[in-house]
C-alpha cells in the first residue's frame, strides 16, 4: 500500500497527515517530541473573552483527529534515522524508544518547523539579567498553563507592561533579514488577552511596521483610540535596562531619546530556520533558500510550513492541506 512520510508532527505535518487520512492515504508522522503538535501546540487562547482567531485550538483538533485515524501511524519520541532513494519511492529507518522500524514510502512531506528566535543572543536586550524581561512564548506559557500572568521577581499582578515587537526579526545581525509575519498577529492578540484579564494593566505597544496576515486585524492606532489603557508608539527599542524593574530605551518620532519602566517586557520573538535544513537538504536531494529554510521542486519531497519560511498558523495549516493534495495527485499518478 502506497503511503507518505511526514517528518514533523506540528501544524503543518498534522493537518497533512489529517488531510491524507480523509482521501484514504496512509501517512506516518515522525517527530522527536514526546507529544505532536509542535511549537503550536503551547501556544495559549486568546479568547478575550469571545474567540479571536488566533488559531491556538486548530492544532489540538487536527492532533485529536490524527490520533483516532487508522490511516495515520503517529511515532513520537521519534527520529529518521536513514533515508535512500530507491527504483519506487524512498527506503527509510525510524529509530523509536523501542527500536529501529524499516518503512517503504512512495513520497515524503517535509514539515520540520521553524525555531524561536533567542533573545539571550542578542545583548541589548539583557534579557538575562532580569526574570521581568521575557519572550511571548513564556507569556504564551503561562496563560496556557493558568490563565494567569504575574510580575517573575515579585508574584504580583502587573501594572504596567511592554511589547516589543520585531524581536531577532527584519535584523541582519542575527541573521534573520526578513519579517516573521506571524509576531503582528498573535502580539496584539497576547496584550488584548491580558488587557481583558487584567482592566488596570497600563499597556504599551512598540513597533515597526504593521504587517499582520489577516488583512482585519486591528492597527496598533486602532486599538489605543478604543482602549485608554493602551498606548503605541511606533519605535525600535535599541535597548532594556535590567536595573531593578526594566527600562525601555527608544527613540520618539521627533528623535527624542526616552527611557521608561515597566513592570514586565514582552519580547515578540520571530523564527529562524532550522541549524541541520542542509543535512536535510542534502538527504533528501532538495535545496535551502540564503536565509536556510528548505526548498524543493520535486514531485515527489514535498516541503510544508514555517521550515519553508516564515508563516502564521493558519497559513502553516493551510500550507500543509495542499501539500497532503499535491502527494495525493503524484501518488495517483504513478502506476
Amino acid at each position: 500500500m502506497k503511503q507518505v512520510l511526514i517528518l514533523g508532527g506540528g501544524a503543518a505535518g498534522l493537518a497533512a497527515a489529517v488531510e491524507l487520512s480523509r482521501r484514504g492515504i496512509l501517512s506516518t508522522v515522525v517527530d522527536s517530541a514526546p507529544s505532536a503538535g509542535g511549537m503550536a501546540a503551547r501556544l495559549a487562547c486568546k479568547g478575550s473573552p469571545a474567540c479571536q482567531h488566533c488559531d491556538a485550538c486548530l492544532p489540538h483538533d487536527l492532533r485529536r483527529e490524527a490520533l483516532l485515524s487508522p490511516m495515520v501511524n503517529l511515532l513520537v519520541s521519534s527520529e529518521l534515522g536513514f533515508i535512500a532513494r530507491g527504483e519506487h519511492g524512498f527506503q527509510a529507518t525510524v529509530r523509536r524508544p523501542e527500536g529501529c522500524e524499516d518503512y517503504d514510502f512512495s513520497a515524503v512531506i517535509l514539515a520540520v518547523g521553524a525555531l524561536p528566535f533567542d533573545p539571550d543572543k542578542d545583548p541589548r536586550l539583557h534579557s538575562r539579567d532580569s526574570p521581568d524581561i521575557i519572550s511571548s512564548l513564556d507569556i504564551e506559557r503561562s496563560l496556557a498553563e493558568s490563565n494567569s500572568l504575574a510580575v517573575p521577581s515579585t508574584g504580583r499582578v502587573p501594572e504596567s507592561m511592554a511589547i516589543i515587537q520585531c524581536v531577532g526579526s527584519r535584523d541582519s545581525r542575527h541573521g534573520a533579514p526578513y519579517c516573521s509575519k506571524a509576531c503582528c498577529k498573535y502580539g496584539s492578540k497576547l496584550g488584548r488577552r491580558l488587557r481583558h484579564l487584567y482592566p488596570g494593566l497600563r499597556l504599551t505597544f512598540f513597533y515597526m511596521d504593521w504587517r499582520p496576515v489577516d488583512a482585519g486585524e486591528a492597527a496598533p492606532e486602532d486599538w489605543a483610540a478604543e482602549d485608554e489603557m493602551v498606548r503605541a508608539v511606533r519605535s525600535r527599542p535599541s535597548e532594556i535596562l535590567a536595573a531593578g524593574r526594566p527600562v525601555v530605551r527608544y527613540a520618539t518620532e521627533a528623535d527624542n531619546l526616552v527611557e521608561e519602566s515597566f513592570d514586565i517586557v514582552m519580547l515578540s520573538v520571530g523564527m529562524l530556520p532550522r541549524p541541520d535544513n542542509p543535512r536535510l537538504a542534502e538527504a533528501f536531494g532538495i535545496g535551502v533558500d540564503e536565509h536556510g529554510f528548505l526548498v524543493s521542486e520535486l514531485e515527489d519531497v514535498i516541503v510544508a510550513g514555517t521550515c519553508a519560511g516564515p508563516r502564521d498558523l493558519g497559513e502553516s495549516i493551510e500550507e500543509g492541506t495542499a501539500a497532503a493534495g499535491r502527494a495525493a495527485a503524484y501518488l495517483g499518478a504513478r502506476p
